[in-house]
């Protein structure tokens, strides 16, 4: 059962992620939550409420089991967040590569809770040009009901047109058809100038539109040429990133601090900020067994 205190840090942030998406009506279409649950919510009436919907907002949020994960500005969270700024207030189009562990989704969420007029979509496999379309259309919090992409794309191209600065951050393309690459061309060719796409990704995403380029794959060369011909590197995560991320969240123990990046860190140096989380999680669980086992002098 979600307990009184949970439900009021549910409703301290959704009211934070209305604030920030600008009215309750986007905050309802983003979150895919009726607005009638968000004015509940927010005005405190909480009985009808019930768990299963107080844990789907929760996670629709960012909130798991009680715990937060504080943000710290390390060398690849600064770069990203140096592409991220020049694509919403310059309208440019950027390509960047990250190591898988580097932080890139702690930084993706930290931005998109921080700045307005962010659109975020995440490929998976096997995903196609509408439902990219309709994960964007979403994002943007637009209503109504498209027949064809065409459609779409000229909701998208209204819905931008209106908007200040706006950038859409496309995450893990690599992972999608072909398709979606020509889907990128559309967009960016409709787009130019009025909004900041950024594409992000793995080696696998440089690997596949250089291949595609040099193999002469429909579209490739035009993707390559968009992005300006470059795949921009995001520098790994090195001792003192994870230091600071360990900092961050509450580990101040100088030992404590150096077993948890040396337990992240592979033979050349790279910290896995993935691994650090879980470290960090283990030194909490085991600080509170310890509390909670004291005896009293």
């Amino acid at each position: 059962m979600i307990d009184q205190s949970t439900k009021e840090q549910i409703k301290n942030e959704l009211a934070k992620y209305v604030t920030h998406s600008s009215s309750a009506n986007k905050a309802s279409v983003k979150l895919e939550i009726s607005t009638a649950t968000i004015s509940k919510i927010l005005n405190n009436s909480f009985d009808g409420i019930a768990d299963g919907m107080w844990l789907r907002v929760a996670k629709s949020l960012g909130i798991f089991h009680d715990t937060k994960w504080f943000h710290a500005d390390t060398k690849p969270a600064k770069k990203l967040t140096h592409f991220f700024e020049d694509a919403k207030l310059f309208g440019n189009v950027f390509g960047l590569v990250c190591t898988p562990g580097s932080g890139k989704t702690d930084t993706l969420d930290f931005y998109l809770k921080c700045r307005p007029n962010v659109y975020y979509v995440k490929c998976i496999a096997d995903m196609n040009q509408r439902d990219f379309l309709h994960q964007l259309i979403t994002s943007m919090a637009i209503k109504g009901t498209y027949r064809t992409a065409y459609d779409m794309l000229q909701a998208i191209k209204r819905h931008v047109d209106e908007t200040p600065n706006p950038v859409i951050i496309w995450d893990e393309l690599e992972k999608g058809k072909n398709a979606l690459f020509l889907l990128f061309i559309d967009i960016y060719n409709l787009l130019w100038k009025r909004c900041g796409i950024v594409l992000i990704g793995t080696h696998n995403l440089k690997s596949r539109i250089e291949l595609g380029n040099a193999r002469g794959y429909i579209g490739f060369n035009e993707v390559y040429s968009r992005l300006g011909g470059k795949l921009n590197e995001i520098p790994v995560p090195d001792y003192e990133d994870g230091a600071a991320v360990a900092r961050a969240n509450g580990v101040e123990e100088p030992m404590e601090i150096a077993r948890i990046v040396n337990g992240s860190m592979s033979k050349d140096g790279v910290v896995d900020m993935r691994r650090i989380e879980r470290l960090v999680h283990a030194y909490k669980q085991k600080q509170a067994t310890q509390t909670a086992t004291e005896v009293p002098a």
